[in-house]
C-alpha cells in the first residue's frame, strides 16, 4: 500500500513534531550530525524526527512494535519516504534492550521519550541508556504522566481528569474499573506501570554518570492543589508523599563529560 501524509495517522505525526521540538529546542546543533538512538521508540516518529534534525544515522528500539494496528515494522521505509528521509539512515529494532549488542558511548544523543514509566526498571534503563552515550554526547529523557499524577494511571479514554482526578488512588477504584467496564487490556497497561517519580529520575541519571544541564518539571499549582482538597476524602494517600501528586512531566538534559 502506498502512504502519504494523508495515511499517516494524526498521533503519529503528532508524536513526530513533539519529538522534534524536543530535540532542536534542547541538544546543541552541533551534536545533530552524529548518531541518534531512540529507547522505546513505538512507532518510530523520533527516528523521523531525528533525522530531519539532521543526525547522521538514527535507530529506534522497542520491545515489541505489534502495539500499533497501522503500523508494520516492514513499512517503515514508505513511511520515510512520506518525509522525504533516506531510509538507510535508518534501522528500527524490535528486541529487549538488555540483550541488544550496541556500541557502548557511541551515539552523540539518546532519547526516552514518553517512555520511562512503562519500564519495569527505571534505573536500569536509565543505566542502559547512559552507557550508549558518547562521551560529549546528550541524554534526553521526557515523560508524563508519571503515575501518582492525577492522570498518572493512562486510562484516559475511561477516567477524565475533571470528573475522576486520581482515579487509581480512590478508595473506591476496583469498583470504578467494574462499573467503567475497563478493559483487561487498559488494565494490563496499567498494571505495568511503575511508580517513579521526579527525585528518583534525577537520581538514577546522575549515578548512571552523565551531568545534568536542563531540568524543567511539573510544579504544583493553585488549581492541581485546589482539585486536591476538593478529592482528598476520596482518595487512599497512606505512605505516599504528597508532593509527588503534582509530578505530571519531567524533561531531563544530561550529558556526558567529554574525559570520561
Amino acid at each position: 500500500m502506498e502512504l502519504d501524509l494523508n495515511s499517516i495517522p494524526s498521533d503519529f505525526e503528532g508524536r513526530r513534531q513533539h519529538a522534534l521540538n524536543k530535540i532542536q529546542d534542547h541538544i546543541e546543533a552541533g551534536a545533530h550530525a552524529g548518531r541518534f538512538l531512540d529507547i522505546g521508540c513505538g512507532s518510530g516518529n523520533g527516528v523521523i524526527a531525528a533525522l530531519q534534525a539532521g543526525f547522521k544515522t538514527a535507530v529506534g528500539i522497542d520491545r515489541s512494535f505489534t502495539g500499533f494496528s497501522w503500523f508494520s515494522i516492514e513499512e517503515f521505509d514508505k513511511i520515510c519516504k512520506v518525509y522525504d528521509i533516506d531510509a538507510a539512515r535508518s534501522l528500527m529494532i524490535e528486541a529487549d534492550i538488555f540483550k541488544c549488542k550496541l556500541q557502548p558511548k557511541s551515539f552523540s544523543c539518546v532519547m526516552m521519550l514518553d517512555s520511562i514509566e512503562h519500564v519495569p526498571n527505571p534505573k536500569s534503563f536509565i543505566d542502559v541508556a547512559a552507557n550508549y552515550v558518547a562521551p560529549g554526547g546528550y541524554f534526553l529523557l521526557d515523560t508524563c504522566p508519571l503515575f501518582y499524577s492525577n492522570v498518572g494511571h493512562h486510562l484516559f479514554d475511561d477516567f477524565g481528569p475533571e470528573k475522576f482526578p486520581w482515579a487509581h488512588l480512590r478508595k473506591d477504584f476496583t469498583n470504578l474499573v467494574e462499573e467503567h467496564k475497563v478493559s483487561s487490556w487498559s488494565m494490563k497497561y496499567f498494571e505495568e506501570l511503575n511508580k517513579v517519580t521526579h527525585a528518583e529520575l534525577i537520581r538514577y541519571v546522575v549515578e548512571a554518570g552523565l551531568e545534568i544541564i536542563k531540568e524543567h518539571k511539573q510544579l504544583p499549582t493553585q488549581e492541581t492543589m485546589a482539585l486536591l482538597e476538593e478529592n482528598r476524602n476520596f482518595l487512599n494517600l497512606e505512605g505516599i508523599d504528597e508532593a509527588t501528586l503534582f509530578e505530571d512531566w519531567i524533561l531531563l538534559v544530561a550529558q556526558r563529560p567529554a574525559d570520561k
